[in-house]
């Protein structure tokens, strides 16, 4: 027979609502749980990227999951990528590109 754990709430009315998850800050008030998220030059980035792979997919009338087939990803990865500009691999860009019939190459920026 398992024992239950015994779990005591919090009773004291000056306590507040309880955090979910902590706070992740160490002693110099640093919060470990967000450093490297959210950077905004980074999520623009993808952002602009999953927005041009959408448009170019749906100038070849082809759907998310008639895609998503071809590149054996999950149709919501797709949607993610192209709607709110959540990070793929570099592998599925590439892959998505090539399905498109498009190709992925770097080009220097002028003036650099």
């Amino acid at each position: 027979m398992k024992k239950m754990k015994k779990v005591s709430s919090r009773t004291s009315a000056s306590a507040g609502p309880r955090k979910v998850g902590g706070t992740g800050r160490d002693a110099a008030g640093v919060n470990w749980l967000k450093v490297g998220r959210g950077r905004t030059d980074s999520r623009n980035a993808v952002t602009d990227l999953g927005a041009t792979m959408k448009a170019v997919r749906e100038q070849s009338n082809m759907s998310v999951s008639q895609l998503a087939k071809k590149l054996n990803v999950a149709p919501a990865t797709l949607i993610k990528f192209e709607d709110r500009g959540h990070p793929v691999s570099v592998l599925i860009v590439q892959r998505m590109a090539n399905a498109l019939g498009y190709d992925v190459t770097l080009k220097k920026r002028s003036g650099t």
